[in-house]
């Protein structure tokens, strides 16, 4: 097994064990790395997995839709 195999293994146990495409696995690990935040990582993969295929373009708009989605909540809370 290759070290990106090994890789890709580790951080799909990390998120629930979920099935991992390459471009799903891509875009997500790019987001950990951005934003440290396994959460998020965790959310965007699961609802790409609900559907059976999904571009990179869209994968990486679900990203942005977790992170802005989380984000605007914790900020709603600080505000209070």
């Amino acid at each position: 097994m290759g070290n990106e195999t090994l890789k890709k293994i580790e951080f799909s146990e990390k998120i629930g064990n979920l099935e991992l495409s390459n471009e799903l696995y891509d875009v997500l690990e790019k987001c950990y790395l951005e934003h440290n935040d396994i959460d998020v990582c965790r959310k965007a993969a699961f609802r790409c997995n609900l559907a059976l295929h999904v571009e990179v373009d869209k994968i990486e708009k679900v990203v942005e839709s977790v992170l802005s989605n989380k984000y605007n909540r914790e900020s709603q809370v600080q505000v209070q």
